[in-house]
């Protein structure tokens, strides 16, 4: 064999948030696997990393890193960072780590990868010590249903908690969606969706982000803190706006009030790879579909 047959191919890739606000580029071989890990903040994101070594081929060609928000826990070995603005998993960095575990960048925000058939290695850090504890949820409860179950959930650092009442999630008889729209895609969301009376998200004003998409219908909910995706709402528009709709617009956003989406990766004791889940086809440059 060659040294050029025997060289990885290598090819330029590119990564962006949601909102465009951060983007870069980078030369690796081409990926063939990505490293999921079941940790209890990696298992709440759905991140999906690629492992590289290459720092020098990093370049940031939209924004600044610095302009991400960092989370750190537990050891504090590790710096996860997010867009501020949609909470877009851009990457994490381990500054003492080995080589290879420097930088760690979040495949779902790759462009150009098929997350779904792509290759994937598990590791399994929830078996580390300390074990995490799920923050309790800090609100009321929500109506319950009959024949229902009441589930509780969080962010990661315990900022934003919800609580929701809804048939039990093995059973099948709740609808569990994954969209795969640009937005829902980077995010990993797994949605369940309840009747407002059946939900109670908790947080103050400060520790909700809201992300507002092109649209101006629908607004996407996380922690300002920790960047877990919790909720995707309709805006509550104003008597002008909704006069200003188009009729199938006005029946796309009456639909959509009538349920509040939760991101079931969030919920404490739920193993959303065990789930039956439904597939809401779309693109990353079609609207969120996941409120129709």
């Amino acid at each position: 064999m060659t040294e050029a047959q025997d060289r990885p191919n290598r090819r330029t890739y590119q990564g962006s948030c949601h909102c465009g606000a951060f983007a870069y580029e980078i030369d690796l071989p081409e990926l063939k696997t990505v490293i999921n890990c079941d940790c209890s903040f990696c298992s709440r994101k759905g991140n999906l990393y690629v492992l590289t070594s290459e720092e020098d081929n990093f370049r940031v060609i939209e924004g600044s890193e610095e302009r991400l928000t960092s989370y750190t826990f537990g050891p504090r070995n590790k710096i996860h960072k997010f867009c501020p603005k949609c909470a877009t998993s851009m990457l994490s960095r381990m500054p003492t780590g080995p080589p290879q575990l420097k930088l760690l960048l979040n495949a779902r925000a790759i462009q150009d990868i098929d997350i779904d058939h792509i290759g994937r290695r598990n590791i399994f850090n929830s078996k580390l010590d300390p074990q995490y504890l799920p923050p309790a949820h800090k609100g009321g409860m929500p109506s319950s249903i009959e024949g229902g179950q009441i589930y509780t959930g969080s962010c990661h650092c315990g900022a934003v908690t919800v609580a929701l009442s809804c048939k039990p999630l093995e059973s099948c008889e709740e609808r569990i969606a994954e969209c795969s729209c640009g937005i829902c895609q980077r995010n990993a969301c797994v949605w369940i969706s309840p009747t407002p009376e059946n939900v109670v998200l908790s947080g103050s004003e400060d520790a909700v982000g809201r992300y507002v998409l092109a649209d101006g219908l629908t607004s996407k909910i996380f922690c300002h803190t920790c960047g877990v995706n919790m909720s995707s709402i309709r805006n509550e528009l104003s008597e002008k706006e909704i006069l200003e709709l188009t009729e199938q617009d006005l029946q796309d956003y009456r639909r959509g009030r009538a349920h509040t989406p939760i991101n079931a990766r969030t919920l404490h004791g739920v193993d959303v790879g065990r789930l039956k889940m439904i597939v809401i086809e779309g693109t990353a440059a079609t609207p969120c579909r996941l409120h129709l």
